[in-house]
């Protein structure tokens, strides 16, 4: 009976374990990749997840409770592109930052969450290559205005697919 317990004791640690690890695991705020945006006062910069295929771009955000203050998903387009955003089964409100190929805001938006359709659409203005969704709120507490220049880290720039965002 000792014996038994023992093992289960020791399949549970390491199924906790494995669960906390997936949860808490390492910190990859360091590796990820960075978008930095330079403003009229200041300078901020971001770690994302890039979007560049198909799906991961369709997916998005959506069914996400949480993002971490200064994080980010980067939406990266072949080309300039003039499609709009929706928040179908995204929870958070973000900020949408269009940023055409040279890395110049062209345009910003505030998205709300929507849940249960139909969901508004938030096109830009013009068009755009990037695309940068954050915490609502932060494009206007940072200052983040069309004009300012957005950088993006030079291995997504040169081979966008990677990395891809978290499952």
């Amino acid at each position: 009976m000792n014996k038994a317990v023992a093992v289960l004791s020791g399949i549970l640690l390491v199924v906790f374990g494995m669960a906390a690890f997936a949860m808490f695991g390492p910190d990859t705020r360091e590796t990820s990749p960075k978008v930095s945006i330079e403003t009229q006062a200041s300078s901020v910069t971001f770690n994302v997840e890039v979007a560049a295929d198909p799906g991961s771009r369709a997916r998005g955000l959506m069914f996400r409770r949480h993002l971490d203050r200064n994080s980010g998903m980067l939406f990266v387009f072949p080309g300039e592109s003039r499609i709009s955003f929706w928040m179908k089964n995204t929870s958070i409100p973000l900020d949408i930052i269009f940023a055409d190929s040279g890395g110049k805001i062209v345009d910003l938006k505030t998205m709300e969450p929507c849940v249960d359709g139909p969901c508004p659409e938030y096109p830009s203005r013009a068009p755009f290559t990037y695309a940068l969704e954050i915490n609502a709120g932060l494009a206007e507490a940072y200052g983040i205005r069309p004009g300012a220049m957005m950088s993006v880290d030079p291995e997504v720039r040169e081979n966008p697919s990677l990395p891809g965002p978290r499952p």
